[in-house]
């Protein structure tokens, strides 16, 4: 196995699929639709990676970086965010803030593979 990857996404239907994909790919896929309950994922689980939409529907983008920031630290680096065109500019304005590497939301397993792929140890 490659590594353990939580995916927080809204849309479970779009977060099956990935997760299908990035399993495929040989990574452990854990999924939430809102940023509590990945936080809780985090807390119970070693994950290397976060994959997240920032568009949550219990909190801001900001609220949830702040946890993960002051909660698991080492994995700001590890924090990729799914953007579209449909994101507020609040949120763009933060994710271009934070300097995490960003991919497109349709982006699918290949592409994530090979983000994740590069970065250290998952």
């Amino acid at each position: 196995m490659k590594g353990h990857v939580l995916l927080v996404d809204p849309d479970l239907v779009r977060a099956s699929q990935l997760q299908r994909d990035l399993y495929s790919r040989a990574y452990i896929t854990h999924t939430a639709r809102r940023g509590d309950d990945a936080l809780s994922l985090l807390d119970m689980h070693r994950i290397g990676a976060l994959v997240v939409k920032p568009d949550l529907p219990d909190h801001d983008v900001n609220w949830f970086y702040a946890r993960v920031s002051a909660r698991h630290p080492h994995l700001l680096d590890r924090l990729v965010f799914m953007v579209d065109h449909g994101l507020s500019e609040h949120a763009k304005a933060f994710v271009e803030e934070t300097g995490c590497l960003t991919v497109p939301s349709s982006a699918g397993g290949a592409e994530l593979d090979a983000i994740l792929s590069g970065q250290s140890r998952l």
